[in-house]
């Protein structure tokens, strides 16, 4: 077995003896090793949250309200402009936009980037009420507008609709209301409130005073039956989740909840179904992540062992997998979830933690073949790749570093892409200077496999061959200039070629900042209708 470094070990750095430490303790960093693995097992597949998209303070506040006076014209004179003055006027917003119908309006407020929207959207509703803002009869709601499948943020939407297409659209959202009452009262964990949005808004008349109710919104639900095309008239029923839930354990729990509406002899000859979840797209972000892994570890199995050897390869994939569990680890203590943002930033940093790993995993390979002392191949290799592998790091890492000082909705979103990668690529160091050589004491430094007789492998033989190929024209081309010369136009040639390749391959791919149409899973559709158009006109 492997012996521990011999007298010199008062003159070693520091790197040296942190490295020599986990290799002459193998238990303790055995020990270590499986807390990090495990822990990190279990922050990914039980206390990280799933979510779609991060929760943010939205810098924006959406305000609808009705003024049934049937002129658009009139709405915004009366009303949107007002109303659009007075916020303007008011701290904290940066601009307002307005836009009027003949019944309804709505404003965007925009505020600046250190405003709670929250707060500051009950305090301005409070305002515009106390100062007669906009008219007695018209109507006001303003909100902080949130990330979800509706305006108001629900994190899931369910559409209610009657499978006897003649069934009036009030009828549908009685049942809805009914169905919303009966979600609420199963009490479901993880869920905040299930709420209808009711197509109906029911307003006074200015001139009679008679109060009025019509149809603001017309929602319809489709699927796809036999290659048929079915539509339906329906109902969106909002779920609002308690503050970071798991969107997955959201989705599953909301749809035995529906499953159990359906089968209701209350609810016959109604239909309830999941229209808007976030659960699907983070299934296939995550077995994404989970196939680029694998083909990330795969690739490395294969090409290790080709360049370097079949043991040292199996370290690399140890080592790497070592640092994806201890990145998910700090992501939870960090307070963070695993959601579009994340997962990107943990599938881009796969190409980057392998750079560490291979470095040390190759000095080592080297320093046993031309030393018998395991020990000291362990700390030859530290000294030799620990300054360069720390240089090459803390770069990596400050390229993205200013992007954590983005501000704003934007710094908001993409703060957690370089809080990833940086995880990543300071633990792949850390692994690299304490775990490699455990893992290496066991796959790479045994007696049998020190020293340069002992140190034969496969990849010995196949990188001979190819730097035999690679200098073989140089070999053969030296000490005649003519020689050397045809060699260098030949190689120059050579590249001409795989440029003009490129080129024409790159003539034929297009680039797109988002993806083509046709790989999205989703259609939104907007229809405008002329004043005065009846809802049977409409339909």
């Amino acid at each position: 077995m492997a012996t521990k470094a011999g007298s010199n070990k008062g003159k070693l750095k520091r790197l040296q003896k942190l490295s020599l430490w986990s290799y002459n303790n193998p238990r303790k960093t055995a020990l270590i090793w499986l807390i990090i693995v495990l822990f990190g097992a279990v922050c990914y597949t039980t206390l990280l949250k799933r979510e779609g998209f991060p929760a943010i303070n939205t810098p924006f506040a959406l305000g609808t309200g009705s003024y049934f006076v049937n002129d658009p014209a009139k709405v915004d004179s009366e009303v949107a402009q007002p109303l659009s003055d007075y916020l303007e006027k008011q701290n904290g917003v940066k601009s307002v936009q307005t836009q009027s119908f003949a019944n309804f309006y709505t404003a965007i407020i925009n505020y600046k980037d250190n405003v709670d929207s929250t707060t500051r959207s009950k305090e301005l509703s409070k305002s515009i009420a106390a100062n007669n803002v906009i008219p007695a009869k018209a109507t006001l709601k303003l909100a902080p507008y949130e990330f979800g499948f509706t305006p108001r943020g629900d994190n899931l939407v369910i559409s209610v609709f009657s499978k006897n297409p003649t069934t009036s659209t009030r009828e549908v959202t009685a049942k809805a209301q009914e169905a919303a009452v009966y979600l609420n009262s199963l009490d479901m964990p993880l869920v905040d409130n299930v709420s209808i949005i009711n197509p109906f808004e029911t307003a006074i008349d200015p001139v009679t005073g008679q109060s009025i109710t019509s149809q603001r919104t017309f929602d319809i639900f489709g699927q796809r039956v036999n290659n048929i095309n079915r539509f339906h008239n329906s109902v969106i029923v909002g779920v609002k989740a308690d503050p970071g839930a798991d969107n997955l354990k959201l989705d599953s729990t909301v749809q035995g909840a529906v499953d159990e509406l359906n089968s209701s002899s209350r609810f016959s000859g109604y239909t309830a179904v999941i229209s808007g979840s976030f659960a699907p797209q983070i299934r296939q972000q995550i077995n994404e992540l989970q196939k680029t892994l694998l083909e990330g570890l795969l690739a490395i199995l294969v090409v290790g062992s080709l360049v370097i050897a079949i043991r040292a390869s199996v370290v690399t994939v140890l080592s790497m997998f070592t640092v994806i569990a201890a990145v998910n680890g700090i992501l939870y203590f960090l307070g963070y979830s695993l959601n579009t943002i994340t997962l990107f930033g943990l599938i881009l940093s796969l190409s980057l933690i392998v750079d560490d790993t291979i470095i040390m995993v190759e000095a080592i390979d080297v320093q046993r073949r031309k030393k018998t002392n395991p020990g000291e191949a362990v700390s030859e290799a530290t000294r030799r790749v620990s300054k360069a592998m720390i240089s090459a790091t803390t770069t990596s890492a400050l390229s993205f570093a200013p992007l954590i000082f983005v501000g704003g909705i934007l710094g908001s979103f993409i703060r957690a892409i370089p809080i990833t990668i940086i995880s990543a690529l300071v633990t792949s160091l850390i692994v690299a200077l304490v775990f490699i050589p455990f893992f290496a004491r066991f796959l790479l430094l045994r007696k049998a496999q020190m020293g340069e007789k002992n140190a034969r492998e496969f990849s010995a033989g196949f990188e001979a061959a190819v730097a035999k190929f690679i200098s073989g024209p140089m070999l053969w081309a030296k000490g005649s200039t003519k020689k050397l010369f045809g060699v260098g136009i030949i190689a120059v040639l050579i590249g001409l070629g795989f440029i003009f390749a490129g080129g024409m391959i790159f003539q034929k791919v297009t680039f797109n900042i988002f993806p083509n149409g046709k790989d999205g899973n989703q259609l939104t559709t907007n229809i405008t209708y002329e004043p005065n158009t009846s809802i049977d006109e409409a339909q």
